[in-house]
């Protein structure tokens, strides 16, 4: 557990995302040169704050039933 979580979301979020790119980059190639890229969106609900975020080149649309999302 991130130490910064729940208290400095926006940060567990950013490091969250540091420690899985690390991890990514920090795998063996073999020698090889890897150009592989990534992308990926991000929807964390806590309590009834909502967090999007995003890496690399995506997109996404939030949409609800009632037309709010969370009240």
């Amino acid at each position: 557990m991130l130490a910064s979580f729940p208290n400095r979301m926006e940060e567990a979020i950013r490091a969250g995302f540091e420690k899985c790119e690390k991890a990514y980059i920090d795998q063996s190639y073999n020698g090889k040169v890897d150009k592989s890229g990534s992308c990926a969106i991000i929807t964390f609900f806590y309590g009834r704050e909502c967090y999007i975020t995003n890496v690399g080149d995506s997109r996404a649309i939030l949409s609800s039933r009632r037309g709010q999302l969370v009240r």
